[in-house]
């Protein structure tokens, strides 16, 4: 998954060294909060469903208000052990999309 941060990073990057003209078209956002993983923790000795998830995005403005938009979303990870077991889980996701 580093590949994929490093390319949406150079992306994010490529969109903001743009010339003047399209650095007013061209934006890139970052967000960060806390995640909670909407998750049932019946049966678990212990459980932690909340963490830190992050968004970096970059878009292109199409005129009229309408752009198109890139991004990559982190969203955080859950914890939970059940009979010794510990089990944890991420969650990812890339986005692609328009924007009004």
């Amino acid at each position: 998954m580093n590949t994929t941060k490093a390319a949406l990073l150079a992306a994010a990057t490529f969109l903001a060294m743009g010339s003047a003209q399209a650095q007013a078209q061209s934006y890139v956002g970052f967000a960060a909060g806390q995640s909670k993983l909407d998750a049932s923790c019946a049966g678990t000795t212990s459980c932690d469903t909340s963490g830190t998830g992050f968004r970096l995005y970059g878009g292109y403005g199409l005129g009229g208000g309408w752009a198109l938009e890139l991004g990559y979303a982190d969203l955080g990870e859950a914890k939970a052990t059940a009979d010794g077991i510990a089990i944890k889980l991420k969650g990812t996701a890339l986005q692609f999309g328009g924007a009004y």
